[in-house]
């Protein structure tokens, strides 16, 4: 499809676009921006302000209830987000779930009582999935091939630019303010994106005859049906991460047993077996993200209790990733990465699994921090690039009324992966952490893990059709 169509199809003028911010893309550019950036500064906020929550409504035993509410409506959100826009367009599960985002943050914000900070976790969830979903939509019906790239490294450096500043914000509006304005602050912001998208999203609206061709099957209302089954058996296998007790046990059994029938059911054809193409796409973005963010997590438990670093420093470590994940995107959505998006992905793998192997090792032995900072360095730089590409990719693999169906699937993908994965490393944590701080040989074990894990997406890159991509004219790109 040449450009000039592309935009056509997308329900803007078909004149040739020149960027990101001309007139024609200037309001949905922004209107996503602020939308991403509301919602990373959130993810981060929250790990800083529920601990304080919590305790203030006199639930701290049950805060990982907040997490599990708000991981399991997620994965419900990104299903009936997925299915409305494939039917009707992004305009409804964007608006919709940015609006219900919004009012999870009034309701957690204002709580008094324990259920009703994990209700608003909830709605903070349901909405968030909607969003993430519908933001790959809007990519692919809003923009022109050749901008997709552009688009997606501006929605990467939006990603991480919180995590420079939003865990020192959150800090100082939970010590020196209230914890209430982690939540309420950014509630006030909301009506931002919705107001900037409202009008271009309507543009994008309508129904679209959906492709079975390399997506997910069913009927939508089975689709929803599925997605409750899988967050049920998520949100049990999460929780039970968390309680290493019989009670546990039985719950991570029963996750299990909800989830094998049903998760198949949610992705393409071939992603089980890890078939070329979109499959391999897919389980690859969600393996090495649940491999590298899980490695981070333990890095800076391990600086934090184990070697004495003050939140502040410990979170310090990662400002450079950060910087590095953004200086990456945006070399490689303009071409000044002197290899090609084949390489990008295979090359990828291979220095996120160094970052790994560095970082973690540095944190376990007595080294200086700033080797931890040098290792998440070289991680954010290898995960951009390998990141960036699979989601060039999904979007080319998916026809317009698929885009949704195959967003959502890539979404639970990286989700569940994390879960997984976070949830055997726990069983580890949790098994030998009784030896007390200093238990370096535990921390080496998770790390081999995760490094493992980054491992095996290597033997992925060769599956995932990243040639067609750099092979492809530069409008493509």
């Amino acid at each position: 499809m040449s450009a000039p169509a592309a935009a056509a199809g997308s329900g803007f003028s078909a004149a040739k676009p020149d960027s990101l911010f001309s007139p024609r893309y200037l309001a949905i550019t922004l209107g996503l921006a602020s939308s991403v950036l509301l919602t990373a500064f959130e993810g981060l906020a929250v790990f800083t302000a529920l601990p304080v929550a919590v305790g203030a409504v006199h639930g701290t035993a049950y805060l990982s209830l907040c997490f599990t509410a708000f991981t399991t409506a997620s994965l419900v959100g990104m299903v009936v987000s997925g299915v409305r826009a494939d039917r009707s367009g992004p305009a409804v599960p964007f608006l919709g779930g940015t609006t219900i985002f919004g009012v999870g943050l009034l309701v957690a914000g204002s709580a008094e009582t324990m259920a009703q900070l994990v209700a608003g976790r909830a709605l903070q969830g349901f909405g968030a999935g909607l969003v993430m979903v519908s933001l790959y939509v809007i990519l692919g019906r809003g923009y022109p091939e050749n901008l997709r790239a552009s688009a997606l490294a501006m929605m990467a450096v939006l990603w991480v630019m919180p995590s420079i500043i939003g865990p020192l914000v959150a800090g100082i509006l939970t010590e020196d303010v209230s914890w209430r304005w982690v939540f309420l602050g950014v509630a006030l912001l909301v009506p931002l994106p919705v107001a900037l998208t409202a009008a271009p999203l309507r543009r994008m609206s309508g129904s679209v005859a959906t492709s079975g061709e390399n997506g997910a099957s069913g009927t939508p209302r089975r689709r929803v049906r599925l997605a409750i089954v899988v967050a049920v058996g998520a949100g049990a296998l999460q929780y039970s991460g968390q309680d290493f007790t019989p009670v546990g046990i039985v719950l991570a059994l029963g996750g299990i047993a909800l989830l094998i029938p049903s998760v198949p059911k949610l992705l393409p054809h071939g992603t089980l077996r890890v078939a070329r193409g979109l499959p391999s796409v897919i389980v690859m973005h969600g393996a090495l993200g649940a491999a590298f963010f899980g490695a981070e997590n333990y890095i800076t438990t391990m600086l934090e209790t184990d070697r004495g670093l003050s939140p502040t420093i410990a979170g310090l470590t990662l400002v450079g990733e950060a910087a590095s994940w953004a200086g990456a995107a945006q070399l490689a959505s303009r071409g000044k990465l002197p290899f090609s998006r084949e390489t990008m992905v295979r090359l990828g793998p291979l220095v996120t699994i160094a970052s790994i192997v560095v970082t973690g090792s540095a944190a376990v032995l007595p080294a200086p921090a700033v080797i931890v900072a040098v290792g998440m360095v070289l991680g954010g730089f290898g995960m951009s690039l390998v990141y960036q590409t699979l989601n060039l990719l999904l979007l080319r693999y998916s026809p317009k009324g698929s885009q949704g169906t195959n967003s959502s699937a890539m979404q639970i993908c990286d989700s569940l992966a994390a879960i997984a994965l976070t949830g055997g490393t726990g069983a580890v944590f949790h098994a030998l952490h009784h030896a007390g701080p200093g238990n370096q040989g535990m921390y080496l074990l998770i790390f081999a893990i995760m490094a493992a894990a980054a491992g095996a997406t290597a033997l992925l890159a060769p599956r995932v059709g990243a040639r067609e991509l750099a092979q492809a004219p530069p409008a493509l790109r």
